[in-house]
This record gives C-alpha cells, sequence and structure tokens, in this order.
C-alpha cells in the first residue's frame, strides 16, 4: 500500500514498502483518516535527519494498545512483523482511547519517509531498535503492547526478556 501526503509546509511525505502502517492500519482502523491530517500538522526541521512527532488530535481518534505495566501483569515477548527484535507484551488488558497519533519520519532528497504511524503517545524505540535511546529500557520494562493485537511471527513466543 504505497500512499503520498504532505507535511504543513508541503513538503511530500511518501510511504515505504516495509512500513508498520500496514500492520497499525488493521489495529488502528481510524489511523487512515486521522494520519494526514496529523501529517498537515507537522512543520519539520530541515537540520533533523529523523523526525518523531506526537500530533494531538483534538477527539478520539482510537485506541492505544500501548499500556503502563505493573508487577503483576502477565508479559510475554514475540517478534512482530517487520521488525528485527522482541516486542513486550502484556496479557489481559485492553486498549485505551487516545487524542493522539504518534508519526516517525526520515529525511530524504526533498520528501520524508514514513517509517511508522500509530495511535496513542510517542515511545522511544524499543530496546533492540539501533535506533534504541537512553530512557528505551527502562520504558519498555514499564509499558508493553496489548497481546492480540498485532500480527506476530509465530513461534517467536517467550516469557524471558529478551534484553
Amino acid at each position: 500500500m504505497k500512499q503520498n501526503w504532505k507535511l504543513a509546509d508541503g513538503t511530500p511525505v511518501i510511504d515505504r514498502e516495509s512500513s508498520h502502517l500496514v500492520t497499525h492500519l488493521e489495529t488502528y482502523p481510524l489511523l487512515s483518516e486521522a494520519l494526514p491530517l496529523a501529517l498537515a500538522q507537522i512543520t519539520p526541521d530541515p537540520q533533523k535527519e529523523f523526525y518523531l512527532q506526537e500530533v494531538e488530535m483534538g477527539m478520539v481518534v482510537g485506541k492505544s494498545i500501548c499500556v503502563a505495566t505493573s508487577e503483576s501483569d502477565q508479559i510475554i515477548f514475540a517478534k512482530r512483523l517487520n521488525r528485527l527484535g522482541l516486542t513486550r507484551f502484556v496479557e489481559n488488558r485492553e486498549p485505551e482511547e487516545s487524542t493522539k497519533v504518534s508519526v516517525i519520519l526520515k529525511k530524504g532528497d526533498g520528501y520524508y519517509i514514513l517509517l511508522s504511524a500509530f495511535v496513542g503517545e510517542l515511545t522511544p524505540p524499543e530496546p533492540w531498535d539501533r535506533y534504541a535511546t537512553s530512557e528505551s529500557l527502562s520504558f519498555w520494562n514499564s509499558h508493553a503492547l496489548i497481546w492480540g493485537y498485532e500480527e506476530l511471527i509465530s513461534g517467536t513466543e517467550t516469557r524471558d526478556c529478551p534484553w
């Protein structure tokens, strides 16, 4: 699914073949309508190679599947499609309404490439990601995606923390 959108300054945004958007549209059905509106609110900084933006939409645009976790939660790890490492999941939880769309863009030559977009607050990269930050480990040790909402690679499930 190749899409083309525009940022607030008219800069084109293109989807990529292995975009995370493919799996996120199944999880967040309203994202297809909210994404162009969110992108139109972003004025990028031309000095940045990557642009991560959380856009407040002013209305509920879906339910976030990323939630804070506690010691009492049942945690499982598995590999999602188009990902290089395992993701932390929580079982027996429900998605929470959100008014935010988060967008991750990479600068191209006169355009931006959509790396990911999802409903909910912007999160740091997962600990296995080459762009992981100093907050990645603490965030993903206290948050998880809700089990059953993302397409997984069969046989990658484990209860053992990979990081």
